[in-house]
């Protein structure tokens, strides 16, 4: 990752991916640190919990989310499937809808 943007992007990106395995505790801190951009004092005056345990949970949060992507790679194929869209409606490839077929069919 280069910068803290596309850092927080990225994870976001897989927190609605693999959001359903979190906790809902696990979803609400990871959304306020990434979406909501809130400290993480802030974050444990919402949870009545410690800077140290927001901290901990959200480091265990990423750690799940990147081993889920690692696994699964949803968020890869998600990418590979929108590209594949993108160069059908620039032209009128038949290869393409073929991979896209693929990947529809043993990506996901």
């Amino acid at each position: 990752m280069k910068n803290e943007l596309e850092k927080k992007n990225y994870y976001l990106s897989l927190s609605m991916l693999y959001g359903k395995l979190l906790t809902d505790k696990q979803k609400n801190i990871l959304e306020e640190y990434l979406a909501d951009d809130l400290s993480f004092s802030e974050i444990g005056e919402n949870h009545s919990i410690s800077r140290s345990a927001v901290g901990d949970t959200i480091k265990t949060v990423l750690a799940k989310l990147d081993h889920y992507e690692d696994t699964l790679h949803l968020l890869l194929k998600y990418h590979q499937i929108e590209k594949k869209l993108d160069d059908i409606t620039s032209s009128d490839n038949k290869e393409t809808i073929e991979e896209i077929k693929e990947l529809l069919n043993y990506g996901i």
